[in-house]
């Protein structure tokens, strides 16, 4: 994407507004389906900013921990460079397990509500993000990303189970592996990597894992109400 605009050295870049728009989305809609859950908020505002924060310094600052002589041999880059790392993103998805494990232990939150409420917001800032895309660049997958993360999303705002003991999370990994496999087919340039197995690449792979595991906590989830 280009540049929007600058401000002095600064670049405000058009994908640095697509992932403040993505986060907004994604933040108020869970909110809401919290709000309509009758969850008290504090705490969920705390986690998810808490959230933002790690993910914003994953996403600007990640780029260090690939070269830290960075640090010494160009600091400016801290300011005027972005981007994550293996690293980084690492770390961060370690530290946002810490803190919802520490949340859950002083349970200020459930669990099965956070794994149930986090598809709205995966679901709505994915699609917008993907609608971006589009929007500059008219490649085929981005188009059924749009269609598919959308469809999910409506999907989730249809259902009335509560998030307590609702599936919503297992719906998600199924609907999203098997229609990020289909897109995967569809569109063959998103399959033009190398193959990991089976002659599948990384993102199918991907796609597989989230279908199996939403059908595994479906069935968990079966069980535990029968019992």
């Amino acid at each position: 994407m280009n540049n929007v605009w600058s401000i002095g050295p600064f670049l405000l870049q058009l994908h640095t507004i697509s992932l403040m728009i993505m986060i907004a989305a994604a933040l108020l809609l869970m909110i809401w389906r919290l709000r309509r859950e009758g969850e008290k908020l504090d705490a969920w505002l705390d986690l998810f900013t808490s959230y933002i924060i790690i993910f914003l310094i994953c996403y600007k600052f990640g780029f260090v921990l690939e070269d830290f002589s960075i640090l010494w041999h160009s600091p400016k880059a801290l300011i005027f460079m972005s981007g994550g790392s293996w690293n980084g993103w690492l770390l961060g998805v370690i530290g946002i397990l810490v803190i919802t494990y520490t949340r859950i232990q002083k349970k200020k939150i459930s669990l099965s509500i956070l794994l149930n409420v986090l598809p709205y917001g995966l679901s709505i800032g994915g699609s917008i993000g993907c609608a971006i895309e589009v929007w500059f660049d008219r490649s085929m997958s981005y188009m059924l990303g749009t269609a598919l993360l959308l469809g999910l999303t409506i999907w989730l705002l249809m259902g009335s189970a509560s998030l307590r003991k609702g599936s919503q999370c297992s719906h998600f990994l199924i609907g999203g592996g098997i229609g990020g496999m289909v897109v995967t087919l569809v569109d063959r340039t998103v399959t033009n990597s190398l193959s990991i197995w089976l002659g599948l690449n990384p993102l199918q792979c991907i796609f597989i894992v989230m279908s199996f595991m939403g059908i595994w906590l479906l069935n968990i989830q079966r069980k535990y109400s029968e019992g």
